[in-house]
């Protein structure tokens, strides 16, 4: 009984970890996918607000 116990108690840490680095994954992969496209938008728009700041002093 004792040993049922134990392996019980490793596959139930080892099913924990496995979810715990699944959704590490998850958080990573979905960074890495937002990274590119965000840098992207704040470049384009700090462009934006030079350039509308540039053509708002000449006139």
């Amino acid at each position: 009984m004792h040993q049922l116990d134990n392996v019980s108690n490793v596959l139930r840490e080892r099913l924990g970890e496995q979810s715990r680095q699944a959704r590490m994954n998850k958080k990573r992969d979905t960074i890495k996918t937002i990274r590119k496209p965000l840098i992207l938008t704040l470049a384009v728009g700090g462009l934006g607000i030079l350039l509308f700041k540039s053509l708002q002093h000449r006139n």
